[in-house]
């Protein structure tokens, strides 16, 4: 029973950094801490002693929408349907 109640009071993050201002944004790691002052205490502590950045950003995992499968394959069906683009050579 101590581990639900243990697994329920840590939650996960994600953390991402950016190096410079034009330079992208990079996911890091993951981590499991009590809020987000926590892990965001723990994102800098970790990250930032070893690499120079200019910005840390920590997102809960569960705020963070990824693609169902159904919405992949529509996606991928979109990026498919450009015929125009192949080459077939010119009819003379």
């Amino acid at each position: 029973m101590e581990e639900t109640n243990e697994t329920s009071f840590y939650q996960e993050y994600e953390v991402f950094s950016k190096k410079s201002v034009k330079a992208p944004i990079q996911h890091q790691f993951s981590l499991l801490a009590p809020n987000e002052e926590m892990a965001l205490s723990m994102a800098m502590e970790n990250f930032m002693r070893r690499e120079d950045v200019l910005d840390v950003w920590v997102v809960k995992r569960d705020n963070i929408r990824a693609m169902t499968s159904e919405e992949r394959m529509n996606w991928t069906k979109r990026l498919d349907n450009k015929d125009y683009r192949r080459t077939k050579g010119t009819v003379i």
